[in-house]
């Protein structure tokens, strides 16, 4: 179970207001809540102190019947609820032409606000490890599927560098492929995994005789970036799994 600490960062995102009172022992977070004519993607609410019903938006448009005749149905059903619940929309971008509130919305929020919150949390270090280990990979998870963008304008004119630099290391990975299949070396190259230094994996395959049949790259080359894995420097680190290491 999430701490009341994350569990507030989104409360008060959505409302905008630092001096709601979250009881973690008393808060019910329900999702796909079915109400009269539909579902209410998640619903936040403490007994006598506030509900709060999210209409999420990813790829659907803001501006449409559907989601207008939604709002109205929520809106609704608010009204009927003690205390009188408000409702926010949850969007990837948000679409200025549509006036969300038109229709029963207190406001409308954007995946970024509680992206960001989330990555100062992280950078403060006041999380326990699951709690971190499920931020991380829900941020990870908001820019795969580029829900969020966290990337500046700026950010494009190191783009000529970068690929320079990633096309120096493809060819230094590439040569030495070349030289170690003559000696019936074999060598799988990963350059592209996010978090993760560019590596070359080696087997060999006399080394079944010693660990057995199957896959034994024993022997890895890391190209070190720092900023990753606390790497000091760019730099070549060549890494040999042993016997024991591999067990």
């Amino acid at each position: 179970m999430l701490s009341s600490k994350v569990r507030r960062v989104v409360i008060e995102y959505l409302v905008g207001d630092d001096r709601v009172a979250v009881e973690s022992s008393e808060l019910e977070v329900a999702t796909q809540e079915p109400i009269e004519d539909g579902y209410v993607d998640l619903v936040l609410q403490q007994n006598g102190r506030f509900v709060i019903a999210v209409e999420v938006k990813v790829n659907s448009p803001e501006d449409c019947d559907h989601h207008r005749n939604q709002l109205r149905n929520y809106r609704k059903w608010l009204d009927k609820r003690e205390p009188v619940g408000r409702l926010f929309t949850l969007v990837r971008n948000e679409d200025d032409a549509f006036q969300s509130q038109k229709y029963g919305a207190d406001g409308r929020r954007t995946w970024f606000g509680p992206y960001k919150r989330f990555q100062t949390m992280l950078r403060d270090n006041d999380l326990h490890d699951v709690e971190s280990s499920l931020i991380k990979n829900f941020c990870d998870y908001l820019e795969s599927e580029a829900i969020v963008s966290t990337y500046e304008v700026t950010d494009l004119l190191s783009y000529a560098a970068g690929l320079k630099a990633r096309n120096a290391v493809s060819g230094i990975f590439n040569q030495i492929a070349s030289r170690l299949k003559s000696d019936a070396f074999a060598t799988t190259s990963i350059e592209d995994r996010k978090d993760y230094w560019p590596q070359l994996r080696i087997q060999h395959p006399r080394w079944n005789k010693i660990f057995g049949s199957g896959n034994n790259e024993k022997i890895s080359l890391w190209f070190c970036v720092p900023g990753i894995w606390e790497a000091q420097k760019y730099a070549f680190f060549p890494f040999h799994r042993t016997l024991a290491s591999a067990t």
